[in-house]
């Protein structure tokens, strides 16, 4: 579920069925992410959920969330 007036992120590979099947239970609007070259992708102004694909590392997730929760500006 969507938050409100938020967005979900998905930590994963952008076309990987399982990010698919993701990314369609968000009604296609859910962003992917696969690396840190990919945060402009993300509004950190509204609420943000974040998903993981299992194909991605725990550590590469965990990174992201630290450097998104430590302040990360474009």
């Amino acid at each position: 579920m969507l938050p409100r007036n938020g967005q979900i992120v998905i930590y994963g590979k952008e076309g990987h069925a399982e990010v698919n099947a993701l990314k369609g239970q968000t009604s296609g609007t859910a962003i992917v992410i696969g690396s840190e070259d990919d945060l402009s992708k993300i509004d950190l102004l509204p609420p943000c959920e974040n998903l993981q694909s299992d194909h991605k590392s725990v550590d590469g997730f965990r990174q992201i969330v630290t450097i998104i929760r430590n302040g990360w500006k474009r």
